[in-house]
C-alpha cells in the first residue's frame, strides 16, 4: 500500500531513509545556533541561496545499501527534481513525486518547513533560527565544516554535516540518523534553472494517488485512500 510521504518516492533503503530524514528535520521545534563563528558560515550558506532567483545544484548521494546520482532545479518556491529515475516536481503548494518502479504518481502538499534536501530542496541549506545547535569542527584548507546538533536530545537524527567553501557554497551535507549516515556530494551550483512542470500526459498508463484530497485516481475511476 504506498503511505503519504515527505519527500521524493524512491526504492528500497534511500526511501526509508528520506522518509524519516524529512519527518525529523521538519518536525524539532525552532531555535537559533549558538557559536557565533558557526552562525556566521550558517548565515554566508543561507544568504548564497538566498541571493539566487533561479539554480540548478547536480549532487550524488550515498548511503549504508543505496547510491544514486541526482539534480534539482529551484525557482521561488517551485523546484523539479531527479534522482536516478525517479522525480519530483513542486509548484511550491503541492508535489509530484513519480516512481517509475511502481508506476505511480503520488500528490501531497508541500512540507515548507523541512530542511531536507531530498524532501524540500528550496530550503535545503537555510539552517538560520532552525531547531539546531551548531559548532565548526577542524577543517582542510579554505573548506569550512559546520556541524548542526539537534536540541533534542531524544532525537533519533544524531546530527548535519555541511562542508561550506570560502565562497559560501555547500560541498558536501552528511545526514547522521540512528546509526546510519547518508552522505551527498555538491558537485555543480549553477545560477540559473529550468523548472520542469508536472504534466499528467506524460505519464499516461500511471496510477495517480492524491493525498491532499484523500482520493486515489486510477483508470477505472477514484476510491478512498485508507
Amino acid at each position: 500500500m504506498t503511505t503519504r510521504s515527505n519527500t521524493i518516492v524512491r526504492p528500497g533503503g534511500l526511501l526509508r531513509w528520506a522518509l524519516c530524514l524529512a519527518a525529523l528535520v521538519s518536525l524539532l521545534p525552532l531555535r537559533a545556533a549558538d557559536d557565533a563563528p558557526a552562525r556566521k558560515v550558517a548565515g554566508e550558506l543561507a544568504a548564497r541561496f538566498r541571493a539566487m532567483k533561479a539554480y540548478t545544484v547536480t549532487f550524488a548521494v550515498e548511503g549504508d545499501d543505496f547510491a544514486a546520482e541526482g539534480s534539482y532545479a529551484v525557482e521561488g518556491d517551485r523546484y523539479y527534481m531527479r534522482v536516478g529515475d525517479a522525480e519530483a516536481y513542486s509548484d511550491g503548494v503541492s508535489k509530484w513525486e513519480v516512481d517509475p518502479s511502481k508506476r505511480e504518481v503520488v500528490v501531497d502538499v508541500v512540507d515548507t518547513q523541512s530542511r531536507s534536501l531530498l524532501g524540500n530542496p528550496t530550503r535545503a541549506f537555510d539552517f538560520l533560527d532552525d531547531a539546531f545547535r551548531s559548532e565548526l569542527l577542524p577543517s582542510e584548507g579554505e573548506v569550512r565544516r559546520l556541524r548542526l546538533t539537534p536540541v533534542d536530545k531524544g532525537a533519533a537524527m544524531s546530527s548535519i554535516t555541511v562542508d561550506v567553501a570560502a565562497d559560501g557554497s555547500p560541498r558536501a551535507v552528511i545526514y547522521d540518523l540512528d546509526g546510519e549516515r547518508m552522505r551527498i556530494e555538491i558537485r555543480r551550483i549553477e545560477p540559473s534553472a529550468e523548472v520542469r512542470r508536472f504534466d499528467a500526459a506524460d505519464y499516461a498508463g500511471y496510477e495517480l494517488i492524491d493525498f491532499r484530497g484523500g482520493v486515489r485516481e486510477t483508470a477505472a475511476g477514484f476510491r478512498t485512500v485508507p
